[in-house]
């Protein structure tokens, strides 16, 4: 009985040791889990945070013109003012094809190593912008003057960003930061000029940059024909992404 009982005991203690063992590991565990987040969010905010590109896409500014006629219930003119509405057109290109390479970029904070990466590359296109009457109007008789037209392209964390450069139908073109439109928030825009003149013209691009940035690189495909060709080293990974040298 009492050897039954020293059994007993002995292997109820050794269940105890391993279940505050197993506790002890998993708290470990997830304290280096804590930190690995910790630096990984360190290198980011020193660098930059994961990156999605859109575009580039063309934006036209236009107002619209008509003479708005008021008459009383007699027939009578009351008011016959001349009136003006503004108006934004985004054009989506029908070309895209983005052509570069992702270069693993290792930092490292205490123990942990973080991946980052650099990308080199090009952006080129085209698209057609649509002719004064192919433009959204709310009076059909409405006479149509554009006042701007833009090409714009929405970088999520623009402080990656090492060199861009931008060329409209071979031409070089200023850049400037920021999208000046809500929806697509960070990135870069170039006013295009002699606005007047482009509806109904088509237009080429060709955009060169340096982008660096952690864990992912994503592309939004917003051209009717959209192709992508990464090429990488071996190995890399850039959080989940993994290249084998050929492409991604």
């Amino acid at each position: 009985m009492r050897s039954f009982l020293a059994k007993f005991f002995t292997i109820a203690a050794l269940a105890v040791l391993l279940v505050i063992a197993g506790f002890m590991v998993r708290d470990v565990v997830a304290d280096r889990i804590a930190n690995r987040n910790v630096a990984r969010q360190s290198i980011a905010d020193s660098l930059a945070n994961s990156q999605t590109l859109a575009g580039p896409l063309a934006v036209i500014r236009y107002t619209e013109h008509y003479t708005d006629t008021t008459r009383d219930k007699d027939g009578r003119l009351v008011d016959n003012g001349n009136r003006s509405e503004s108006h934004v057109m985004t054009v989506l290109p029908d070309t895209l094809q983005l052509d570069g390479s992702l270069t693993n970029d290792p930092h490292y904070r205490g123990i942990f190593h973080i991946n980052a990466y650099l990308l080199e590359g090009s952006l080129a296109g085209s698209l057609r912008l649509p002719a004064l009457a192919e433009l959204p109007r709310n009076r059909q008789d409405a006479s149509i003057s554009v006042e701007g037209v833009q090409l714009v392209v929405a970088i999520s964390d623009p402080r990656g960003l090492r060199r861009v450069e931008l060329k409209v139908n071979d031409a070089p073109t200023t850049l400037e930061p920021g999208t000046q439109l809500a929806g697509l928030g960070n990135g870069v825009n170039a006013r295009i000029a002699d606005a007047a003149s482009l509806p109904g013209k088509p237009m080429r691009f060709a955009l060169a940059l340096e982008l660096g940035g952690t864990e992912n690189f994503s592309m939004i495909p917003l051209a009717h024909n959209t192709v992508a060709n990464l090429r990488s080293e071996w190995p890399l990974c850039a959080g989940e992404v993994c290249g084998d040298g050929q492409g991604l």
